[in-house]
């Protein structure tokens, strides 16, 4: 696969999962009545 082919890809696999994933998980956050720091701390607690 082309390196030019291969960025591609994968700036659209990224902006993929941030519609699939990233966008309503932040919708539910905000429902939540979440602080950014709360989504923050949560992302990192449970990232490794």
């Amino acid at each position: 696969m082309a390196e030019g082919a291969k960025s591609r890809l994968l700036a659209e696999r990224k902006e993929d999962f941030h519609i699939q994933y990233v966008k309503p998980m932040l919708e539910e956050a905000k429902r939540l009545q979440m602080t950014k720091e709360e989504i923050i701390h949560f992302m990192e607690e449970k990232y490794d």
